[in-house]
């Protein structure tokens, strides 16, 4: 940043910027103040406000990082959304799982009792430590898109086979692929997947 741009009590100033649709925007503005600040309060209130670095006094900098939560909040959507032309238009809000509002979907393929009571399960074993929503209305591939669409990573489907064996379904939002683990592993799938 050149002089005429930068503050007065800036001895060196910059701006991280994010490339949007609608141009470059800043979304956090850097200033290095040097000991302007404490130097300025220390002359107005006439009190020593320098500290001991080991062996040497030392009036402390300051460094400014001002931001603004919308605009980063509005280019981690727009970097986010995505529309796969080739599934149908499909709408994906391809978020990293841990800023996901949603971490997992449950879906019990149909509303049957004893579909439900796996369902709950499920749901009891992860919802003290994930956001997770249950759902039970519509097809199986509606409830999907409505999740992807959201952003939610991970869909937790209780089929047939939950029945037999106690395994479910995981459905991964951005690839569509599906793999089999044991409804007591949920908790310690989400753990893994969250954190990466």
């Amino acid at each position: 940043m050149s002089d005429q741009e930068k503050a007065f009590y800036s001895t060196v100033a910059f701006d991280f910027e994010v490339d949007t649709s609608i141009g470059w925007l800043e979304l956090v503005a850097c200033n290095y103040r040097s000991d302007y600040d404490l130097k300025s309060h220390s002359a107005t209130s006439k009190t020593n406000l320098e500290v001991m670095d080991e062996e040497t006094k030392v009036l402390p900098h300051v460094f400014e990082l001002s931001l603004g939560v919308d605009r980063c909040i509005y280019s981690i959507l727009e970097h986010s959304y995505f529309i796969d032309r080739q599934n149908d238009d499909r709408v994906v809000l391809k978020l990293k799982p841990y800023l996901s509002p949603i971490h997992a979907g449950i879906l019990p393929l149909i509303k049957k009792q004893e579909f439900k009571d796996k369902a709950s399960k499920l749901l009891s074993n992860i919802r003290r430590d994930f956001d997770v929503f249950y759902d039970e209305s519509g097809s199986i591939g509606r409830r999907y898109r409505r999740l992807e669409e959201i952003g939610t990573p991970f869909a937790f489907t209780i089929d047939h086979q939950t029945l037999e064996d106690d395994t479910i379904t995981v459905r991964f939002r951005d690839s569509m692929n599906q793999e089999r683990i044991k409804i007591d592993e949920a908790h310690s799938f989400l753990s893994k997947q969250i954190l990466l």
